[in-house]
């Protein structure tokens, strides 16, 4: 063939064209489906991931204010016992200065 004359195909060529782009045609359907599914699969995942990222925040704010409290405990015991040594401390003054 030779450039600038018409295209010539005989109908078996055509039958093979048209069977190729049907091939075609059917991969590239498959592939937009497989691609739809596998992108809701993926906000799934996403979507999941977000949740679980939130739980985790949650968890380590609770944590968090969980060791303050008993931080704070641990220093309100501290001066509790503290007093306790004075008050016992004074009171042992007192018997001794009577």
């Amino acid at each position: 063939m030779m450039l600038g004359e018409p295209l010539t195909l005989d109908y078996p060529e055509l039958d093979k064209l048209e069977e190729k782009i049907v091939k075609i045609i059917n991969i590239v359907e498959r592939l937009y489906s497989e691609n739809k599914e596998l992108k809701q699969i993926n906000e799934d995942l996403l979507q999941k991931n977000k949740e679980q990222l939130d739980t985790i925040t949650a968890l380590k704010e609770k944590c968090y204010n969980l060791q303050n409290i008993e931080d704070s405990t641990r220093i309100y015991r501290e001066r509790e016992d503290n007093i306790r040594i004075k008050i016992q401390q004074m009171l042992k003054k007192l018997e001794n200065f009577q």
